[in-house]
């Protein structure tokens, strides 16, 4: 049995932030542009390194393309065993090995902002059921609550990991 394949740590990071959601490749290129930003690997070299890469993600299976109708760019999605094998690395990783503090601060702050946007999310949804199917109304309302303060917790967790960032101005998505 061959032994896995290595991807860049900036790739699986970026794949890590994406979540079980679905993503195009515009979208990954995207994502892996701005988090290697401060490296000088030209657009044409980035589409390139993408491009390789999805496909061999796709080719063991780590990797899911999805049938999209609607559009006509090609979904991904994430599967279980690429997930469990990133978990399992990051279990495996020494602290001293991450390169400094600040990657450490922007891997959580991307973390936690991930869970306010799903935290939002739950509410948006919450609010349209409620208005839809006012009968309801007493079913959803500590599932309402509990994302509220789910929310609340997340606003500030997300506001501290910022100050601690950059004290003067927030980290986008």
């Amino acid at each position: 049995m061959s032994q896995p394949r290595k991807f860049e740590s900036t790739l699986l990071s970026v794949l890590n932030t994406m979540g079980g959601q679905p993503f195009s490749y515009p979208q990954l290129l995207a994502a892996y542009r701005a988090e290697k930003k401060a490296h000088n690997r030209s657009d044409k070299a980035s589409r390139q390194f993408i491009d390789r890469n999805l496909t061999r993600l796709v080719n063991e299976g780590l990797v899911v393309a999805i049938d999209n109708f609607d559009k006509k760019e090609r979904l991904y999605r994430l599967t279980d065993s690429l997930r469990s094998r990133q978990s399992h690395r990051a279990e495996s990783t020494p602290n001293h090995w991450l390169k400094t503090d600040t990657d450490v601060l922007i891997r959580r702050l991307r973390e936690q902002q991930t869970a306010l946007l799903m935290a939002t999310g739950e509410i948006e949804i919450l609010d349209e059921l409620c208005a839809e199917l006012p009968h309801l109304h007493n079913t959803m309302q500590p599932i309402y609550n509990d994302a509220r303060d789910r929310l609340s917790k997340l606003s500030g967790k997300v506001k501290a990991l910022e100050s601690m960032i950059s004290p003067s101005k927030p980290t986008p998505l």
